[in-house]
């Protein structure tokens, strides 16, 4: 699918509108006068740096004369469909990140809703601006050089390529420690009793508590540049214990995107039953429970047989078969620990490289970028970064297959920083001097320490082990596609559909049909009558919240054909 042009556009003048307003003479001075009064310290302010936009907010930088700095942030309206719950848990987030790890995360000096700021900006966070030389993507991608067809610099030794790698495994693993009691936004550190203090001690093994729904960004998106009505995403008091209820909520969130996206979302009636089928058979596996646990589909990974040799290749060990041996029986001990309780970690949908500043010695001074961030199912957390190649898979003109053959190769070289960075957690444990009682998080595993202070067995496989199972065994495709409305269609008729439901040799739609039921293959027919009619005439359309509701409803149970279809209200501008 490609984005409501329609819907895009409009947001676009609304958000461009806002940056005019933003830039008024009268609102620079009661930004200056608001963030100097809640500065730790005060101080007079030397320099109001001309606004930045990003894809989500603006940002003003205040350069004080005791030489220090803060930043005003607010979200672009929009670009942000939710400004004041994306501003809440970012928040929560940036603060609990500093409590439980050491990631530079810029200090929150103040925060607040639209009716407390007197700017009239919107929703805002005054923080600590945090002096930068480049990020690194910049270290990953030299612009001074040519860059492969991945993005990345041409002819970049592999040592540099690790080094940059490092860096980012290094918050993942410290990211993976953080772990909440359901999916949704982390609830504020004063609301959860914790400290929100940063803590030099070894991570909390007690949950965070998650207290309202999760805004993802794919969510944002499908309000922002799809046009679904907000009401047909979850509740706002909603959280979610279980993985398989995430994953049938994700499920239903592709199929009310594909109802209810007016212009864009079809390139005629045979990509609209394709789209239809794979949304309906999707729905099927969630609420089935066949998407959740290890979602193995082996084979399905990377370019098949001869990338799992390629990516073992690449993450080569000495001792490796003894390796894999007991990578197994901790498997298996690990899928009974895990079918006893699930676990939901903290997860970022906006980390990449570009979030991650580096001062003139490229060491890590930062990590921005907080926003839509919540706890998910751990297997978000146990699949490859998406980021390594800089660039998304849907948006790869080559296709799919020539993306991941690309991606397995640098998927070697990061399992390698991952299992590096884990080798240095596991020596700084073994000479602190820790008792047995200690314990140090690396990813998804526990480090137990016996009374030497030596490491002893590990009670779950390291994050790194899960990595190369999530790639190899298909994770990786059954999460990109549950999160990625805009990466569904390409992804799940390639990866998902054929190792759950066998080969299709008509290919698509038509070899699928005999697994609808009866009543889907005729609401199928509605479905693309309705499509079609909409394709005539590119409209701005808005929703009645009860109607869209309905009309929701009546395509999940089936039932499309039983009801009057209401009508949007056309949006003149």
């Amino acid at each position: 699918m490609f984005d409501d042009d329609e819907v895009v556009t409009y947001n676009a003048e609304r958000a461009d509108e806002f940056i005019a307003y933003a830039m008024q003479a009268d609102l620079r001075q009661k930004l200056i006068e608001f963030a100097g009064r809640h500065r730790p310290g005060g101080g007079v302010v030397r320099r109001l740096h001309r606004a930045v936009r990003g894809s989500y907010n603006i940002n003003w930088r205040l350069e004080f004369e005791d030489g220090g700095s803060a930043m005003f942030h607010v979200p672009l309206p929009g670009s942000v469909a939710f400004p004041e719950e994306k501003i809440r848990a970012e928040v929560a987030t940036m603060r609990l990140v500093r409590a439980r790890t050491s990631i530079p995360v810029p200090e929150v000096y103040h925060w607040g809703m639209a009716a407390d700021n007197p700017a009239g900006t919107g929703p805002f966070i005054i923080m600590e601006y945090i002096e930068h030389e480049s990020c690194l993507t910049d270290m990953i991608r030299d612009m001074t050089d040519d860059t492969d067809s991945h993005g990345l610099a041409r002819g970049m030794p592999e040592g540099r390529l690790l080094e940059a790698y490092r860096h980012m495994a290094n918050i993942v693993l410290q990211l993976s420690t953080i772990e909440g009691d359901a999916i949704g936004y982390p609830a504020m550190p004063d609301e959860d009793g914790s400290s929100a203090s940063p803590s030099s001690s070894p991570p909390s093994p007690t949950p965070w508590r998650a207290t309202t729904r999760p805004i993802s960004h794919n969510m944002n998106e499908l309000v922002a540049s799809g046009g679904l009505p907000p009401g047909l995403l979850p509740a706002k008091g909603r959280t979610f214990k279980a993985e398989k209820d995430w994953m049938s909520a994700l499920a239903d969130m592709h199929l009310a995107h594909l109802a209810f996206q007016r212009n864009d979302a079809v390139l005629g009636p045979p990509d609209a039953r394709d789209k239809y089928v794979a949304r309906q058979l999707f729905r099927r596996l969630a609420a089935g429970g066949r998407l959740t646990g290890d979602k193995d589909t082996s084979g399905v990974g990377g370019a098949g047989r001869d990338g799992k040799e390629e990516a073992r290749r690449e993450g080569a060990r000495e001792g490796e078969e003894e390796q894999e041996q007991e990578q197994e029986q901790e498997q298996e001990q690990e899928q009974e620990q895990e079918q006893e309780q699930e676990r939901f970690k903290l997860w970022c949908d906006d980390m990449r490289p570009a979030s991650v500043l580096l001062d003139g010695d490229e060491k890590v001074v930062g990590v921005i970028d907080w926003e839509m961030s919540y706890f998910a199912p751990a297997s978000y957390t146990y699949d490859p970064p998406w980021w390594l190649c800089l660039a998304k898979p849907e948006y790869w003109r080559p296709g799919l297959g020539d993306f991941f053959e690309g991606f397995e190769r640098y998927l070697g070289v990061f399992l390698r920083a991952m299992e590096m960075e884990e080798d240095a957690l596991r020596e700084r444990a073994r000479t602190t001097g820790c008792s047995a009682l200690d314990r140090l998080c690396v990813g998804a595993a526990e480090l137990r320490l016996d009374d030497t202070g030596m490491p002893a067995r590990r009670s779950s496989p390291p994050l790194s082990v899960r990595m190369r199972r999530s790639w190899e065994g298909g994770s990786f495709f059954v999460n990109y596609a549950a999160r990625k409305a805009w990466a569904f269609d390409p992804i799940y008729w390639k990866y998902i559909d054929p190792k759950y439901f066998g080969e299709n040799v008509e290919g698509g739609y038509e070899g699928r049909l005999k697994l609808l039921s009866g009543k889907e293959k005729e609401q199928m027919e509605l479905f693309v009558e309705r499509k079609t009619e909409e394709s005539k005439e590119v409209r701005l359309v808005e929703w009645d919240p009860e109607d869209a509701r309905a009309l929701l409803q009546a395509y999940l149970d089936g039932n499309l054909g039983q009801r009057a279809i209401p009508e949007p209200r056309e949006i003149r501008w």
